[in-house]
């Protein structure tokens, strides 16, 4: 009998590095959001920072985990003793756990080196939404958020306990933790920096005749402030209609400025079945056209009706505000509209 070998191929795991890594991070902060990021304050970092000092120095002992408490320094430790809460069945306190505070006044930010936020409260476009109106209006929702402000916030992480391994167990975590030179905490998707400072207060204290240890790390949390008020939704037209005066008649050429959700601009004269071939009109603000299209027109010259100077369309020229220009075309199809228009953009671009 022939012996079949079946042979199992191992997928490899698939993980994304470097800048999709980055790429999926920042998606990961807008997950099913509506359009803007969650907002970050103080009460979101000391809560992540609760969370990190429980998970991530996470000690068991005799099978149960150091609990972890808030606000509590070794200074005022023999204070909260005479009415400490958490006790063992004798009534003695219970003295392995963890704690963390925070210094109750953050300092500037660092978390972009010493640069600081561009001046005045200026808004930055984030995300661009197509919708329609209840007239049937084409129209975009611009949403809008300001530079977030950065802060640094000093924490406390330490251990009280009367078991010297416990101390070297959360010595050795710690050092475990920032042996990259920095870690991460998850503020409501944002991830931001802890850096380890120092390590002190490795004293022998006493309290009831009994001995215990305390080791203190002093982390910063390089972390930036997103308020409510931050965000803001402008809604724009999709394409703005700006009719040119001319020379009125239903033989005349009609002009008119497109301004396009990019920001670009289309100056579009067409000249209906009978309309003449000459056309004068005003400019009503600086644009700087790129190109030009046509549409059932053979040729045309445009100049400046002023000084009559003739445009050379072949390259980049500017029209301003109030200029006057004239345009002689020739049709292809004298039955058939012809269309000259004029692309670019407004000169404050």
């Amino acid at each position: 009998m022939n012996q079949r070998n079946n042979i199992i191929g191992v997928k490899p795991i698939k993980k994304a590095y470097g800048n999709v890594r980055r790429e999926n991070l920042s998606k990961e902060i807008m997950y099913k959001e509506p359009i803007f990021p969650k907002t970050v304050e103080y009460n979101d970092i000391d809560a992540a920072m609760a969370e990190w000092v429980d998970k991530k120095i996470n000690i068991v002992y005799d099978g149960i985990k150091l609990p972890t408490y808030n606000s509590l320094t070794t200074q005022r430790f023999s204070e909260y003793s005479q009415t400490w809460q958490y006790t063992d069945e004798s009534d003695s306190p219970i003295m392995n756990f963890k704690t963390y505070t925070r210094d109750v006044n953050p300092t500037k930010g660092t978390i972009n080196s010493n640069t600081m936020n561009i001046p005045g409260e200026r808004l930055y476009e984030i995300a661009r939404i197509p919708i329609k109106q209840d007239n049937s209006v084409d129209c975009y929702d611009i949403y809008q958020m300001k530079q977030p402000f950065g802060v640094d916030l000093s924490y406390k992480v330490s251990i009280f306990t009367n078991k010297f391994e416990l101390m070297n167990e959360m010595n050795t975590k710690v050092h475990d933790l920032f042996k990259a030179i920095e870690c991460y905490i998850r503020v409501n998707g944002h991830y931001m920096c802890l850096l380890l400072d120092s390590v002190d207060d490795e004293s022998v204290y006493s309290l009831n005749e009994k001995k215990f240890y305390s080791q203190t790390f002093n982390i910063k949390c390089l972390a930036y402030i997103i308020t409510g008020n931050d965000f803001k939704i402008d809604r724009i037209p999709k394409r703005l209609l700006t009719i040119v005066e001319c020379e009125k008649s239903i033989n005349k050429a009609r002009v008119i400025i497109e301004e396009n959700e990019d920001e670009t601009l289309n100056l579009v004269i067409s000249y209906p079945k009978y309309a003449k071939n000459v056309t004068k009109f005003k400019i009503d603000e600086d644009i700087t056209i790129t190109s030009v299209k046509t549409t059932n027109i053979s040729s045309y010259k445009i100049e400046r009706y002023d000084s009559r100077e003739l445009i050379n369309t072949n390259e980049e020229f500017n029209l301003k505000e109030n200029e006057k220009l004239r345009i002689e075309i020739n049709k292809i199809d004298y039955l058939k509209e012809g269309i000259l228009e004029l692309i670019g953009l407004n000169s404050e671009f």
